[in-house]
């Protein structure tokens, strides 16, 4: 029942890249998730961009299923299997691609970067009109993450990207910078 965060002002125009910064706790992936839609406790009112939106979590859900399943999550497989195949070698994860119809629990077959990338993979077949990655990259080293986020913004030019990251070197991806620090709380522990 405590507000994280007060008077929250922000504008992310369409195609933007933008990221979010202030310290741990401080509410950036509770934000995150209320403009995605998935957190419904929240005061006041924003405009959601148009289109189809994505969250990339830091830890993405995998679960059981084959692999084209768990790569097109939410949706079914594509019928055109080239396309996943390409996908996977877009994210660095091209030793995959003759292994699509493989059932596995996929939490416990790829590390905790594979997971990322493939979360990539996810977001470049669904295409939406907004992403919002919290942490998303936190798994990779920095090069990793710098390519995944280069072939994003090559492949859906036109997408809006607000994301979290910690990782500083990445920083000149993202033209504009929001420091919600100043939309602290009082209340707030």
């Amino acid at each position: 029942g405590t507000p994280l965060l007060n008077d929250v002002a922000l504008h992310c125009a369409p195609g933007s890249w933008s990221k979010l910064s202030g310290p741990s706790g401080l509410g950036k992936s509770t934000l995150l998730r209320t403009l995605n839609g998935l957190w419904p406790y929240y005061q006041g009112q924003w405009q959601a961009q148009a289109g189809r939106s994505l969250l990339l979590p830091q830890k993405s859900y995998l679960g059981q299923g084959t692999l084209a399943e768990v790569l097109c999550y939410p949706h079914p497989p594509l019928k055109d299997i080239s396309i996943m195949q390409h996908t996977l070698e877009q994210v660095g994860l091209g030793e995959w691609c003759d292994r699509l119809t493989e059932r596995h629990n996929w939490d416990r077959i790829f590390s905790g970067g594979e997971q990322q990338r493939l979360a990539f993979a996810r977001a470049l077949i669904a295409k939406p009109d907004t992403l919002y990655l919290d942490e998303a990259t936190s798994s990779l080293d920095h090069a990793a993450a710098r390519a995944l986020l280069s072939e994003l913004k090559q492949t859906l030019p036109g997408c809006t990207v607000i994301a979290i990251t910690h990782q500083r070197e990445l920083d000149d991806l993202f033209p504009h910078h929001h420091d919600l620090t100043v939309f602290r709380s009082a209340t707030a522990g």
